[in-house]
C-alpha cells in the first residue's frame, strides 16, 4: 500500500479555481468568500487500482464545508448514496469519510486509470473559509508505476589554499529534510564520494526544483547540504538549490539561506 501526501507548500504543483487561494501550505477561499464550491488539485495523476482511504487535516469555521469528487481519466465521479457516477457539479461530491466508507465499491478503478482527488472548499454564509493543510490518500497499485526521478549531474573542481589541485576531499550531500516529489515521499538522503587526482568530483542528486517540504517543515523550497573535508583546503559547508538540469557545475549552484529563502528571497 502506498501513501501520497498533499501538503500545498509548493504551489506550482496544483491547479484551481479563481476563488481559491494557495499559499504557505494553506488552501483557502479567495474573499468574498465563495459559498458555490471552489475546487483545487494536483497536477500530477495517480495510477490507481484500490483506493483504500482519505484523510484530511483542516479547519472549518461554523459550517462550512470541505467536499470531494474522483477524477478518473478526466471524468469526475462521486457517491450518489447507491452507486458511483458521473459528477455534473461540485454539488455532487462527497465527505472524506463517505469517500472511504464506499471505496471499496469504486469497480471502475482498473488497469491503473489516471487518476486526481478533487477538492471543494465551501463558505457557509460568505462571512468565514475552511482552510486546508494537508490530504492523506491511502491506496493500492498493481502495476506500481511511478514516475522516475530526473537525476542532475553535479560536478566541479577544489583547489587547496595553494591553488594546488585537491586530491582526496570528502564531498558529502545530503538533503535538508523529508520531501514529496511526483507525490512521493522521499527521506533525507545522505551521499558521499571524494574528488580525485586534479580535484575533480561529480554525484548525482534529485533536482530540488520538484520537491516540496513534506509536513510544512519549512518555507519555500528544500534543498541540500553539501560539505567539503580534508587536508589543505577550508572546510566547507554550503546550502544550494539544484534545477532541473542533467549536469550543472558546482560553482553555478544557487546559494540558500537555511529556512527556505533562496538568494534573499522567500519562495
Amino acid at each position: 500500500m502506498r501513501t501520497v501526501i498533499y501538503n500545498f507548500i509548493n504551489e506550482s504543483q496544483y491547479e484551481y479555481s479563481n476563488g481559491i487561494v494557495v499559499e504557505n501550505g494553506v488552501v483557502r477561499l479567495k474573499y468574498p468568500y465563495s459559498m458555490t464550491g471552489e475546487y483545487v488539485k494536483s497536477k500530477n495523476k495517480l495510477n490507481i487500482d484500490v483506493l483504500v482511504k482519505l484523510d484530511i487535516d483542516a479547519v472549518l469555521n461554523k459550517y462550512d464545508e470541505i467536499s470531494f469528487t474522483l477524477e478518473i481519466d478526466g471524468v469526475e465521479y462521486w457517491w450518489d448514496g447507491a452507486a458511483w457516477v458521473v459528477s455534473s457539479s461540485p454539488e455532487e461530491s462527497n465527505y472524506y469519510d463517505e469517500i472511504t466508507a464506499y471505496a471499496r465499491f469504486l469497480e471502475i478503478l482498473s488497469n491503473t486509470k489516471e487518476f486526481r482527488l478533487v477538492t471543494y472548499l465551501w463558505s457557509f454564509d460568505g462571512s468565514t473559509t475552511p482552510t486546508l493543510d494537508n490530504l492523506i490518500l491511502e491506496f493500492i497499485s498493481y502495476a506500481n508505476v511511478v514516475e522516475e526521478s530526473h537525476r542532475v549531474k553535479v560536478w566541479g573542481y577544489i583547489s587547496c589554499i595553494d591553488g594546488s589541485f585537491a586530491k582526496g576531499v570528502s564531498i558529502k550531500v545530503s538533503l535538508i529534510s523529508p520531501v514529496i516529489y511526483n507525490n512521493i515521499i522521499i527521506s533525507p538522503m545522505v551521499l558521499k564520494t571524494v574528488s580525485v587526482d586534479n580535484g575533480y568530483f561529480e554525484l548525482y542528486v534529485i533536482d530540488n526544483e520538484g520537491m516540496s517540504f513534506l509536513n510544512n517543515y519549512g518555507i519555500g523550497k528544500p534543498y541540500y547540504i553539501f560539505e567539503f573535508r580534508g587536508r589543505g583546503i577550508d572546510n566547507i559547508v554550503e546550502y544550494k538549490y539544484v534545477p532541473r538540469v542533467d549536469s550543472v557545475e558546482y560553482v553555478k549552484l544557487e546559494n540558500v539561506v537555511p529556512g527556505g529563502i533562496i538568494n534573499g528571497k522567500v519562495e
